[in-house]
């Protein structure tokens, strides 16, 4: 759903359309929604009101909708509102450079209110984009996700319909609309192995399917049915901006020129005559949807771009988190080095600090297309032995310079009779350091001032070496279920939540465990890894 009260700025020339998006916003949980007929209008909205979402239209007059992004995202006090752009299919350069300029989400027209909704729910879940943050001008065009095949259903007659999952129906979504039973038949039995179908045995039940959150991509409209007949079910569809768009095919044992002239008026895309002919029934109906296929095409591709420069913004902000640690480190060294500058061997201490921090900045930089690769599922790992235990020192030795001023405590603790050769993990060691960096600061960050961080290296009977990290104080309720999951984070000034994410990422890359847990009594957490032995 929406965030909860959420107020929504809805930005479109057309009249109508506007008062059924903002009427739909509503229905979704928005406490308040303004609305603009151009991009010039909407910034005068966001000037005196809060917003904290926009829906706008791409082509209007006065203010573009790319203009009226831009300028949103240009001035610092909106550029981090969530903002979802309605275009019809605009061209693929126009399409990057919405998304160069932080665009959260692209619909294309026409689209069901099922699609708008989940567009703007997934605008919320998402980090909100800003130019000057954003690093990928070109997204990669990534491949469509393979889609299921449809399901075979037909849908009640009665007065509810069950929630159709539309997103699974590559083949599209069929309306038949006829009083009598043996047509619906015949025409379900000739179409439902490649199509959804749905049935409806009167006007009313047609226009009610029409309306709803997923609406039909193609309708086959009997003429003569009591009631509300097919020529008022598509007059009523065509005065609807929300059903307008909906193509028709007349289908009627009317033979009459004039009944097929007033269809063709009223806006069908075609007329068939009963009895009916299978195959021309087919192959009509196949045309027809070639057009709702094309632009479910685009749309995958569009949301395939902006995926794909989601998940690379997203590596690079892992990697740029993971930087800090041994940028500050350096830092740290440097500082030492100036005030030792008479103590040779301190400085040259210091010195090999320094060339191991900056081999490892120069290795988190390369680690950038690692994550991408893992999130968008093609990295292949290359595991080999790594010395767990020097690893997890070298760690501890940079934390403690860099908190130096905390004063806290920190060992490494593993069983001595072991011998550390038994402690080796099997991994990447790029990707072991950045976990561990990662945890091993968090845990400073969150311990006080002159108490002390432990870290506990084991076997376990799964043949797997566990680390296990414990720091004083413990992570807030609010955010334990969640404590893993991307921007997590409660009570850390200038935290982001990449810490814990990116440490998930990087371990399970590597086929390990990793958990955390939370002891009141003792008021401390702990942190867990599991990586398999060579």
């Amino acid at each position: 759903m929406m965030k909860a009260n959420a107020i929504a700025l809805v930005v479109e020339d057309m009249e109508a359309m506007r008062k059924i998006t903002a009427q739909q916003l509503r229905q979704y949980g928005a406490k308040e929604v303004h609305q603009a007929s151009n991009g010039a209008e909407g910034l005068r909205v966001l000037r005196n009101h809060k917003v904290d979402v926009i829906l706008s239209d791409w082509n209007m007059p006065v203010m573009t909708g790319i203009d009226f992004l831009k300028a949103v995202k240009e001035n610092p006090n909106w550029q981090r509102i969530p903002f979802v752009m309605v275009t019809a299919e605009a061209e693929r350069d126009k399409v990057r450079e919405a998304i160069a300029y932080g665009v959260s989400e692209l619909i294309i027209k026409p689209f069901t209110p099922h699609m708008m909704r989940e567009r703007i729910e997934r605008a919320f879940k998402r980090p909100v984009r800003i130019p000057s943050e954003i690093r990928m001008k070109d997204p990669l065009d990534e491949p469509p996700a393979e889609v299921i095949k449809p399901s075979v259903e037909l849908a009640d007659l009665g007065d509810s319909e069950p929630a159709q999952d539309v997103a699974k129906l590559k083949d599209g979504n069929i309306l038949i609309v006829d009083d009598t039973p043996d047509n619906l038949r015949l025409m379900s039995d000739l179409l439902k192995d490649d199509y959804k179908v749905r049935l409806a045995n009167n006007g009313k039940k047609a226009l009610e399917l029409c309306r709803g959150e997923t609406p039909p991509d193609l309708v086959l409209l009997d003429i003569m049915m009591p009631e509300i007949s097919g020529y008022d079910v598509l007059e009523a569809l065509r005065a609807d901006p929300a059903t307008q768009h909906i193509p028709v095919i007349m289908v009627t044992a009317m033979t009459e020129q004039e009944a097929e002239l007033k269809g063709i008026q009223l806006g069908a895309i075609e007329f068939i005559t009963k009895p009916i002919q299978p195959q021309l029934l087919q192959m009509r109906v196949r045309n027809f949807m070639r057009q709702v296929w094309r632009i479910r095409d685009v749309q995958a591709s569009y949301d395939d771009m902006i995926e794909a420069a989601q998940a690379k913004e997203a590596a690079e902000q892992v990697v740029r988190h993971d930087i800090k640690g041994p940028l500050a480190g350096i830092l740290a060294a440097a500082e030492q080095l100036s005030l030792n500058a008479k103590r040779p061997n301190m400085v040259n201490e210091l010195a090999d600090d320094i060339d191991t921090m900056a081999r490892q900045l120069m290795n988190l930089i390369n680690l950038t297309q690692i994550v991408y690769k893992i999130e968008t599922n093609q990295y292949t790992m290359t595991p080999v032995s790594v010395d767990t235990i020097g690893l997890l020192q070298d760690v501890v030795t940079s934390s403690k310079r860099v908190f130096e001023a905390k004063r806290i405590t920190c060992n490494v603790f593993w069983p001595k009779s072991k011998g550390a050769e038994s402690m080796v993990c099997k991994g990447e060691e790029l990707l072991m350091f950045s976990v561990f960096n990662n945890l091993i600061k968090n845990a400073f960050e969150a311990a006080r001032p002159k108490s002390a961080v432990r870290i506990d290296i084991s076997e376990t009977e799964a043949n797997q070496v566990e680390i296990s990290i414990t720091n004083d104080g413990v992570v807030p309720e609010e955010i334990r279920d969640v404590f893993f999951e991307k921007y997590a984070t409660e009570g850390k000034s200038g935290g982001s939540g990449i810490g814990t994410y990116s440490a998930k990422l990087l371990v399970e890359a590597q086929l390990g465990e990793i958990e955390m847990n939370t002891d009141e009594q003792s008021n401390t957490t702990t942190i867990t890894v599991r990586l398999s032995k060579p």
